[in-house]
């Protein structure tokens, strides 16, 4: 089985470096890694072609963001490999232990129809942050699969190793639908309708630098501007419309209406922040507790 090493990038270049240095340390060395350099100004793509000369570099001017940039290495895999072959899908702000790789080659072959995921741990607390996770759609909620469960309804885009016959039956990442956050859920979403296993495997262990990622919480109060950039913005992961659109290519149409509710109430929440309506909502909070 050959790998390629799908790896979307922008800028970054210190956390890049550790990741392909990771990867050209793994003990299973039947792969190829493609980096996806989506613009970058901080000279990646020069950089990696004088330090890696065999990676295969694909270049894009800016407007990839993950979902088409993977997007894009999925598509060279196909082309260069077979359905015996798989794509690990990882980040550049990742770092691989050394056997990490070979733990889930070895998971995806024990069975037909197997999707293999890594336990993601922070680079400097060592904690677990990432595995599995379990979606409630009728709670809208979405849990984090414990170690050693065995339900898992999604994996993240951090070493998780994708048979290539995956993509030739189901298709590719929606990278017009669904650009940067959300594309991953809803691949394996997919993935799981048309029959395949999602697996953790605790033995592949990937490192993350957890505090380089996106937006991901609001402020207790914000201007207009930060509003419209986490409630819009691609780079957000509380964007409305991405959570929207997650909601109706994965959720049971059953329960639309509740988790549109949900959405609804996540925006006012979000108008109460600014600014005239977080002091209506600071006076409304200390009358109801007087």
């Amino acid at each position: 089985m050959k790998v390629f090493v799908v790896i979307p990038v922008r800028n970054r270049w210190n956390l890049t470096k550790q990741c392909l240095i990771s990867i050209v340390k793994q003990s299973y060395k039947d792969q190829e890694i493609v980096v996806i350099d989506d613009g970058s100004t901080d000279e990646t793509y020069e950089k990696i072609q004088e330090l890696f000369p065999r990676i295969k570099l694909v270049g894009g001017d800016g407007n990839l963001w993950w979902t088409g940039a993977t997007h894009l290495g999925v598509e060279h895999a196909l082309r260069e490999g077979g359905d015996e072959d798989a794509v690990l899908l990882l980040n550049n702000d990742c770092v691989l232990t050394t056997t990490c790789l070979e733990v889930l080659v070895k998971s995806v072959k024990s069975g037909p129809n197997i999707i293999a995921g890594s336990i993601v741990k922070d680079v400097l607390t060592k904690k677990v942050i990432e595995s599995g996770v379990i979606i409630d759609w009728q709670k809208g909620k979405f849990y984090s699969t414990p170690i050693g469960g065995t339900r898992v309804d999604a994996l993240t885009g951090k070493g998780v190793l994708i048979p290539l016959h995956v993509f030739s039956r189901i298709g590719n990442f929606h990278k017009a639908l669904l650009p940067h956050y959300g594309a991953d859920y809803e691949f394996y979403q997919r993935a799981k309708r048309a029959g395949y296993l999602l697996k953790i495997c605790p033995d592949a262990i990937v490192y993350n630098y957890s505090r380089e990622t996106g937006i991901d919480e609001a402020p207790k109060q914000m201007g207009w501007g930060q509003l419209i950039k986490l409630a819009l913005t691609k780079k957000s992961k509380i964007n409305l419309k991405d959570q929207v659109m997650l909601m109706f290519l994965c959720c049971p149409p059953i329960y639309w209406p509740i988790n549109l509710i949900r959405l609804a109430a996540k925006s006012a929440f979000l108008l109460s922040l600014v600014p005239p309506f977080v002091y209506l909502r600071r006076f409304w909070l200390r009358i109801s507790t007087s």
